[in-house]
C-alpha cells in the first residue's frame, strides 16, 4: 500500500472520529443549553405578563401553559427526534386521547386579557420553536444532511474563485442566518 494513500486514510478516519465526538458531545450539549435558554425566556415572558397582573397566577390557564413550559425544560436533554418518532407511532393512541381543550394553546385562548393571551401564545411558539430546534440539532439524520450539502458544494460544484474559507463561509452563512432569525424570532 503507497503510504501517502495510508497516511490520507489514516487522517480522514481520524476526521471522521473527531466530527462524530464532536457532535455526540458539546454540539448536543450546546443544542440543550440553547434550547432550554429559549424555553426560560418563554417562561419568564409569561410570569412577567402573570407579575403585571395581566393573568393571575393561580388562574388555571396560567398554571398549564407554565406546567408544559416546565415539564420541555426539565426534559430537554430526552428530547430528541427518534423519540419523537417512537412516541408518535407507539403511543398514538395515547395523544389522541387528549382532550383539544387541554391543550396549552387551548388553555392561552381561555385567557380572558388579549394581551395576556397573545403573550401566552407567544410563548408557547418560543417554547415549540427551540423544542423544534433541539430535535434538528440532535438529529444525526438531518446533520448528515448538511454535511452533505457542505460537502456537495465544495467538492461537486465548487466555485474556483473563492477560497476554502469563503467556500465554507458562504455554506455555512445560510444556515447561520437561518438559526439566527429564528432565535430573535423567538
Amino acid at each position: 500500500m503507497n503510504p501517502d494513500i495510508a497516511a490520507q486514510a489514516l487522517v480522514g478516519i481520524l476526521a471522521t472520529a473527531g466530527l462524530v465526538a464532536f457532535w455526540w458531545g458539546p454540539l448536543r450539549w450546546f443544542a440543550v443549553d440553547w434550547a432550554r435558554d429559549r424555553m426560560f425566556e418563554a417562561r419568564e415572558q409569561l410570569f412577567d405578563a402573570a407579575s403585571d397582573g395581566r393573568i393571575a397566577f393561580d388562574d388555571p390557564a396560567y398554571r398549564e401553559i407554565r406546567g408544559s413550559i416546565n415539564s420541555l425544560i426539565r426534559y430537554a436533554h430526552g428530547v430528541s427526534l427518534s423519540r419523537l418518532l417512537f412516541h408518535a407511532l407507539v403511543r398514538r393512541a395515547s395523544f389522541e386521547d387528549l382532550p383539544p381543550d387541554q391543550t396549552p394553546r387551548a388553555a392561552a385562548e381561555r385567557i380572558a386579557d388579549p394581551v395576556a393571551r397573545t403573550i401566552a401564545l407567544s410563548s408557547i411558539a418560543k417554547t415549540e420553536k427551540a423544542a423544534f430546534a433541539l430535535v434538528v440539532m440532535k438529529s444525526p439524520m438531518i446533520t448528515s444532511i448538511i454535511v452533505l450539502r457542505l460537502l456537495w458544494q465544495s467538492r461537486i460544484a465548487p466555485d474556483t474563485s473563492l477560497t476554502p474559507r469563503q467556500r465554507l463561509r458562504e455554506t455555512l452563512v445560510p444556515y447561520t442566518n437561518m438559526i439566527l432569525a429564528e432565535a430573535s424570532m423567538s
